[in-house]
């Protein structure tokens, strides 16, 4: 397996209102949510996004835990 940054993950606003950030323990993702070239379509995929990364270390744990069973 390879390695990776130990959850728990994030989802959390941005420090301005066009920003979201995805947190761990030893980071943090900024993510432009809203611009002038960003549609609101673009604005929900980011969305779904970044709620899919945070969402890793969880999905991998239920993944090992699959392939052990």
């Amino acid at each position: 397996m390879s390695k990776h940054s130990p959850g728990p993950w994030s989802v959390v606003d941005g420090h301005y209102p066009s920003m979201q950030e995805i947190q761990g323990p030893s980071f943090k993702i900024n993510i432009v949510m809203s611009a002038t070239d960003i549609n609101f379509q673009d604005y929900l995929s980011r969305s779904a996004d970044a709620r899919l990364i945070a969402a890793a270390p969880d999905l991998l744990e239920a993944l090992e835990q699959f392939v052990a069973w």
